[in-house]
């Protein structure tokens, strides 16, 4: 399996806190990552300052046409009784929109109760 990875933006948690949109809602947004990258990809999750905020099913990928050039936007659903929700996770990227396996998402998930 693959995880779309998408960092949450402290804009974005202002939003969350002071409206009733769900956070699924708000992070559906659009994301600069190519079509390619994501082809598969039936999970997400929200990463915001190393935690794991909301695990996702990806139902439908759709491409937004802006001026900065093409986005996709994401049909989320949160997942109920997520493991990965809270978890703390060792992912330095600087994009806000990436892919990880499965594999690769056991490596960089941090033990719990450790800060490693």
């Amino acid at each position: 399996m693959r995880y779309l990875v998408l960092k949450v933006t402290k804009q974005q948690v202002i939003q969350r806190l002071s409206s009733d949109l769900p956070l699924s809602v708000i992070m559906e947004g659009n994301w600069r990552i190519t079509p390619k990258k994501v082809r598969d990809v039936t999970r997400a999750i929200a990463v915001y300052s190393g935690t794991i905020v909301d695990e996702f099913a990806v139902a439908e990928t759709r491409t937004v046409h802006a001026d900065a050039g093409d986005k996709l936007s994401f049909d989320l659903t949160s997942v109920k009784d997520s493991d990965l929700r809270g978890r703390q996770i060792n992912y330095p990227t600087s994009n806000p929109a990436s892919v990880v396996t499965d594999q690769k998402l056991l490596k960089i998930l941090k033990k719990e109760g450790t800060n490693s």
